[in-house]
């Protein structure tokens, strides 16, 4: 995988898990810089590896390796790839920082706009000064489909790359709870916090809103959700997360390492938090969204 900290990392260990395979006794996980991967593959160096496209359809599509699973197969709609900045530079730079955020926002909404944006966004990524891969490498997962073995044709999946729509972009408090709870089900975060506070701290859905307006992107009904439960929405294990419920949710895996006991961190996290679930909707376009049914006008 590409990082100890990495969603890959997560999920991962989440599917290894899930089928009874526990990730720290018998596996071995190690971090690699994502363009070497399907090299060391083909070498025999490793044995696989959990990574973004298009290094997995890059080894499927020269016939040295197939995709078992991916993150859409593990937690429909999850969430991925983070804006990230240290607080002090936010805070001396406020306008940059929505300038960026803007652009890149900007950016989400085209990519969903339609799939002849995806088809131009798969050209622009080949260049050389971007990911440098084969446009028909690259149109294997951006376009609505993903191939999972050479030979075989590439299973529509709308929904395997999603920028914009289904609030695709927000920075849900409850996503960045589940990756503290992975973090502390696996050993990495070793004494008890208050969960709540630290995902306050960190997230901030106060200036995506503020970038969100200008240029017309649509909020949620609130920073906190239950996932697992929409229809669009789904673990593989059929496990469900509510924020409310994050502690115990930890304790509840068969496999599960944590270096706290579950008491200690429940006396820090007696608070609650009010839920909302979003609707699923595409206001941007037909590309990432599941039905065309769903594809609406923006409200702002």
């Amino acid at each position: 995988m590409v990082h100890p900290v990495s969603t890959h990392n997560y999920e991962l260990r989440y599917w290894l898990a899930t089928s009874g395979i526990d990730p720290d006794a018998d596996a071995t996980i190690k971090p690699f810089p994502p363009p070497t991967m399907p090299s060391n593959l083909i070498a025999g160096n490793i044995d696989g590896y959990c990574v973004g496209e298009p290094w997995n359809e890059r080894v499927v599509m020269e016939a040295k390796g197939s995709t078992l699973v991916t993150n859409y197969d593990i937690w429909n709609n999850n969430p991925e790839k983070v804006l990230q900045s240290r607080a002090d530079f936010v805070e001396k730079h406020p306008q940059t920082t929505q300038a960026v955020m803007k652009a890149i926002l900007e950016a989400q909404i085209w990519l969903d706009s339609s799939w002849e944006n995806r088809k131009e966004a798969a050209k622009i990524l080949s260049k050389a000064q971007y990911v440098k891969a084969p446009v028909a490498v690259l149109e294997k997962s951006m376009i609505g489909t993903f191939q999972y073995l050479k030979g075989q044709e590439s299973e529509p999946n709308p929904m395997f790359n999603v920028f914009a729509n289904y609030y695709a972009a927000y920075p849900f408090y409850s996503h960045a709870m589940w990756f503290l709870t992975q973090m502390i089900r696996w050993g990495q975060i070793e004494q008890p916090l208050d969960l709540k506070a630290a995902v306050e701290k960190t997230y901030r859905p106060d200036l995506f809103e503020q970038a969100a307006k200008a240029v017309g992107y649509e909020l949620p009904p609130s920073p906190w959700k239950i996932d697992g439960i929409d229809t669009y929405n789904k673990f593989m294990d059929g496990k469900v997360f509510d924020p409310n419920k994050a502690v115990e949710y930890i304790y509840s895996f068969e496999v599960t390492h944590p270096k706290m006991s579950q008491e200690s961190l429940k006396a820090l996290n007696s608070w609650k938090v009010e839920t909302a679930q979003p609707p699923y909707v595409c206001p941007y376009g037909p590309a990432g969204c599941a039905e065309l049914k769903y594809v609406v006008k923006p409200k702002s």
